[in-house]
């Protein structure tokens, strides 16, 4: 019975039509099939297993009549190893069904609906996240994690169309490539960017990399800020959206391109010492100014890790933000609804009280945003509170903003 039951579910799922974008969607569209090839052929060597072991047991039966006991052991033993095998085939089976399922269900969603018109844009600092901290794992939900893992799965759950990253450590870019091959291990197509490896010395260098899902997004180009002296020259990405994956742009206005910068500002210091904070506060609009001469692009956005909390009324955090509202744009607070009440979000770490971690545009960006910017509370949506596991992955917390995908005017 377990046998055609399983063969009734494949073909059950296999008549479902995917009616996802055949570019963006090709891969995984190919691995479902294989996997459901490969379950029917298990199903297969499942019932010619059985089918045996009923001839072994026939033949078992036969020489008891007979009372050829040797022969009864030899046929027990048979049927009973066919049995197992097929026990095991069926198992085989069983797994790639949950798989294609599994991919199957990213589907579903495509069908009778339209293409997405807004996209999300993250921000993350994942604090030292260098060659140790790859390896290391957290215990959690019952098993060993790594790290990576859990990085790359916090994306997919935020669905980051593009994700600014800092603190990325280490002599090279392995600890992202881990979390990449997290990213595209059910046929996605993540990729990063390769900034240089950039600070004025080297317990501040750190890599800024951008990694953004590639079936959403083309990159048309790259490159760093070295003209301003910053503590670490800002990294950016030009980005494009990939028009088969969206919804056909509003009339007379086309698919939103943008500008995405990554930055870590230096950290905060008292009096004279907090002047490198205030010199990359003072480049930062320099830095937009000179990417919109360069390219031509008023859709600029600005992602990191800032050192400096817009949330306060008085004091140095304040007078720099002042600058930023009044010569880039507005700064707009992080809120999300809470038992039906909208509350204004003011904490970005995962323990303490500071929102150091931030997203900022132009004014002319305001009508391309949705309205929606947040902080991932990953201590208590992911980790269930537990936040010494959080720190674990990063003391800071992911950010977002969403965009309107299809009525970009600039």
């Amino acid at each position: 019975m377990r046998k055609f039951f399983l063969a009734f579910v494949i073909l059950l799922f296999a008549s479902i039509p995917i009616q996802a974008n055949p570019n963006s969607n090709y891969g995984l569209i190919k691995k479902v099939e294989l996997w459901e090839l490969q379950a029917t052929h298990y199903i297969s060597l499942a019932d010619n297993a059985m089918k045996s072991a009923q001839v072994a047991e026939s033949k078992a039966h036969l020489a008891q009549e007979e009372k050829k006991w040797d022969e009864v052991n030899k046929w027990k033993k048979k049927a009973l190893s066919l049995r197992k095998k097929a026990s095991g085939y069926l198992t085989k089976a069983s797994t790639r069904i949950e798989q294609s399922n599994q991919l199957r269900a990213k589907f579903l969603r495509f069908i009778g609906e339209k293409e997405p018109d807004k996209f999300i844009i993250g921000s993350w600092n994942i604090q030292n996240f260098g060659d140790s901290k790859m390896q290391k794992k957290i215990s959690y939900q019952g098993k060993d994690r790594p790290i990576p893992e859990v990085i790359a799965e916090i994306i997919k759950k935020l669905n980051f169309a593009v994700v600014a990253l800092q603190e990325i450590e280490g002599d090279d870019l392995d600890p992202i490539y881990a979390v990449l091959d997290y990213l595209n291990k059910d046929g996605d197509e993540y990729k990063m960017t390769y900034p240089e490896k950039l600070g004025e010395s080297s317990n501040r260098a750190e890599y800024l990399p951008i990694v953004y899902n590639s079936r959403l997004l083309k990159l048309e180009r790259l490159g760093h800020i070295k003209n301003y002296d910053m503590q670490r020259d800002p990294h950016y990405a030009k980005f494009s959206l990939r028009s088969e994956s969206f919804q056909e742009p509003q009339e007379g206005k086309k698919h939103f391109d943008f500008i995405l910068v990554s930055v870590h500002l230096a950290p905060k210091q008292s009096g004279e010492e907090d002047e490198p904070r205030r010199n990359d506060f003072k480049a930062l609009p320099k830095v937009v100014r000179w990417l919109e001469k360069k390219f031509g692009e008023k859709d600029i956005l600005v992602a990191g890790d800032f050192n400096c909390d817009p949330t306060t009324s008085r004091g140095s955090d304040y007078e720099l933000w002042e600058k930023i509202r009044k010569k880039i744009g507005p700064v707009h607070p992080f809120k999300k609804v809470v038992a039906g009440e909208e509350i204004i979000m003011t904490d970005s770490m995962s323990h303490g009280d500071r929102l150091n971690d931030n997203l900022i545009w132009q004014a002319q960006s305001e009508k391309d945003w949705t309205g929606q910017k947040q902080i991932y509370d990953m201590v208590q949506e992911y980790f269930g509170g537990e936040i010494s596991l959080a720190k674990e992955v990063s003391d800071h917390m992911p950010v977002w903003a969403e965009f309107y995908a299809n009525r970009d005017e600039d």
